[in-house]
This record gives structure tokens, C-alpha cells and sequence, in this order.
């Protein structure tokens, strides 16, 4: 299940809506990022010096672009994040599930523990261990 159907089952539809459009810029961000810093490379890299050794003009847009689409890359991640705090995703998780319960669905309660188990193993002429684990 996404993040997206998860809001939307748990009631907040809204929730779902802000996330789209947050990720949706986060996209165009990132990507718009990468084309940025490709193309404000090249243009660096093609742009010629000056009499006197400096980098011209067209360097120093290309060296702008590559500044200005790191920023977009770095701005994508944040925009990506989730659209509620840790507490209020649990939250929504157990009104979601305490609406299941309620409607009969059995869900398991809470998590087992991991368990590792060593053992002997024997077998005609043969002598070993055995290791198993649930997790």
C-alpha cells in the first residue's frame, strides 16, 4: 500500500492530495536539478577564457547553473519527506486499525520477537549443528 492509499483509507484524503503534489515537486525538482547541473557543466566546460586567463562570462553562468541546480537536488529531498510526523502516522495507523477490528478483520497484535535457536544435529556417521531463526 502507498503513503497516498494510506491516507485516503484512513480518512484524509487531503493527506493523500499533499502528498501527491509534494512529491510531484520534488520530482520536477530533482530532475530539473540533474538537467541544470548537466547543462551548466557543459556550458562551463565549452566556455573559452579571457586575455588575461579568467573564466568568462559563459563560465561563470555554467559554473551558476551547476550552484543553482544542486540546490534544486538538495530542495527535492526535502520536499519528498511525509506529510505527517512519526506520531500521527501512528496515530492514523491505529484509528485504521482499531476500524478493522471493528469490522471484523483479525490483525496480529503486536510484533513477535526475533528468536535464534542452536541445536545439535545428528546423523549416520555425521555430527553437526543446526542454526535457525525467526525474525
Amino acid at each position: 500500500m502507498t503513503y497516498g492509499e494510506f491516507y485516503r483509507r484512513a480518512g484524509r484524503p487531503e493527506l493523500a492530495e499533499k502528498r501527491d503534489a509534494r512529491w510531484l515537486a520534488s520530482d520536477l525538482l530533482y530532475w530539473g536539478g540533474i538537467a541544470t547541473v548537466l547543462g551548466g557543466f557543459v556550458l562551463t566546460v565549452d566556455s573559452s577564457r579571457t586575455a588575461d586567463g579568467k573564466l568568462s562570462t559563459q563560465g561563470w553562468v555554467g559554473l551558476g547553473m551547476v550552484g543553482g541546480g544542486v540546490g534544486g537536488i538538495v530542495a527535492s529531498v526535502n520536499l519528498g519527506s511525509h506529510v505527517v510526523t512519526v506520531d500521527e502516522a501512528q496515530a492514523l495507523a491505529a484509528s485504521y486499525n482499531a476500524e478493522l477490528r471493528r469490522h471484523g478483520v483479525e490483525l496480529p497484535r503486536g510484533r513477535q520477537a526475533s528468536r535464534l535457536r542452536l541445536q545439535p544435529s545428528f546423523g549416520p556417521q555425521i555430527a553437526g549443528s543446526l542454526l535457525s531463526g525467526t525474525f
